[in-house]
This record gives C-alpha cells, structure tokens and sequence, in this order.
C-alpha cells in the first residue's frame, strides 16, 4: 500500500510536470493523455491495495480471535526466516504425519474391523432357558433346561459380509486416492514455491540492485540537467513497480512456504458439521 501511495504521488508529479510542458509546447497532447490514463491506473491500483490492506487486516483479527482489533504495526520482517523446502523431504513428511491421509486410514481400521465382526456373525448365539416348577399334590420337584441353537443353512451373513468387504474396498481406494491427490496438490504448490524462490533470488541479486543504481545515476543526471524531469519520473516509477513485483514474490514465497511446512493445510477456520 506505500508503496502503490508513493506510486500515485510521482504519477499526478507526472502529469503535472505533462501539463506544463504542453502549456510550454514542448509536448504533444498524447504525452498528457497518456500521463493521465496511466495516473489513472495507478490510483485504481492504490485503491486495491488499500482495500487488500482493510481484508487482510480483517480476516487477521478474526483468525486471532479478536474481530474488533484495531490496525496496527507488525512486528517481524517478510523477507527474514523463509526455510528452503525439499522435495524429497517434503513428500515424506507429508505422506507420514498428514491428518488427512490418517483419518482416510482409520476409516480402513475401522472397515476391517467391520469385515471382522460380520463373519464372526455367521455363527449366530444360541439361547439357554432354564426352568424349576413344583407339584403340591406330589411333592416333586421338577426342572428343565431348553438350549435352542439356530441353524445358518441358507443364511450365513452373506449380504453383510459382503457389504462390508466393498465398504473396506472404498476405504482402501480412498487411501490410494488421497496419497494421489496430495502428492498432485505438492506438486502444484512446489511449482508455486519454486517460481517464487527464482523471482526472489533473482530480484535480490540483479533487478532490485540494477533498478536502484538506474534510479541514482537518473537522479545525478537530471541533477546535472542531463535529463529532463519526466526522465526522472518515468525511472523512479520503474523502480517502484519493480518494488512492488518483488513484494509480490516475497508473499508468494512465504505463503507456498508455510503451506508446504503445514502439510498443505489451510482454511482452518470452517467448523466441522455435527452428524
């Protein structure tokens, strides 16, 4: 968002600076228009970071727990402390202590232990009855004992037991499916993280430095009055956007980072629907 302000500031410098140079016919009117399309643009862009900034404020106080927390500085540095991530090391991470792949697991558990239980049903219970009855004209005493024992001749839990085998199936797909699905979402956050890592690397060692040295050697240059003053601002707008694409890429890099550090979890906020 500064530096979208500072943009915005050296734009309408631009096309005060283009208004002057036409009124002194040193310019075309195409030079102002197109001073004004771009000031334009920019104040849009300002208005999106600006909005960006409100959200993500926003949706940070709610993560916190404290919606009504009012902006304020943060302490930390984006560009410090960005671990470098591994492929090897990342999947096997991810394959071994995913929730997602534990809970798809535990379903097969609990689906075997299903396919147990139904053949253990094949051999129904029996019941025992006991009886004592006593005759007072007689005196005896008599007792009996009625054992019944279902016989499973046709029905030997076919139908449960086969349910339960093509529930265990789906439970031991579903495993297969989810070990598919992670490594397909590592590879589409190692190809974010690997972009981003590029773009920093390169933006640290070579464009941010260049633009910085171009940005100096302009402002001596127009200082000297080998350059005129639109020169100047046309340079240091360069730089600035360079700045700004650079932040881009440390905020891709940090956050394709933290999500292959916390096993491609996110949205953590949505509660579970109670069955």
């Amino acid at each position: 968002m500064e530096i979208s302000q500072e943009l915005d500031r050296l734009s309408r410098t631009t096309v005060e600076a283009a208004d002057n140079l036409f009124r002194a016919n040193q310019v075309a009117r195409s030079d102002v228009l197109q001073a004004r399309v771009e000031a334009d643009t920019v104040q849009l862009q300002l208005v999106r970071a600006r909005n960006a900034f409100q959200s993500a404020w926003r949706r940070l106080a709610v993560v916190v727990g404290i919606p009504g927390l009012e902006p304020t500085p943060l302490s930390g540095d984006l560009r410090q402390g960005i671990g470098t991530a591994n492929w090897d090391d990342a999947w096997t991470r991810l394959i071994s202590a995913s929730p997602e792949l534990s809970a798809a697991q535990a379903k097969v558990a609990v689906a075997r232990a299903a396919v147990a239980k139904a053949c253990a049903d094949r051999c129904p219970n029996f019941d025992v009855e006991l009886g004592f009855a006593h005759d007072n004209s007689t005196g005896f005493d008599t007792g009996a004992v009625l054992v019944t024992v279902p016989v499973p001749v046709f029905n030997r839990n076919q139908g449960a037991i086969r349910q339960a085998q093509a529930e265990l199936t789906a439970a031991q797909a579903e495993v297969d499916r989810m070990t598919l699905e992670l490594r397909n979402r590592l590879a589409l956050m190692f190809e974010r993280y690997s972009n981003a890592r590029e773009m920093v690397d390169r933006y640290e060692q070579s464009i941010l430095p260049n633009a910085r040295e171009s940005s100096e050697l302009t402002t001596a240059r127009y200082r000297v009055g080998d350059i005129g003053y639109t020169g100047l601002l046309v340079v240091q707008r360069t730089y600035l956007q360079t700045q700004a694409t650079y932040l881009d890429a440390i905020r891709e890099l940090r956050e394709t980072s933290v999500l292959i550090d916390g096993l491609l979890l996110s949205d953590s906020l949505p509660g579970v629907p109670l069955r």
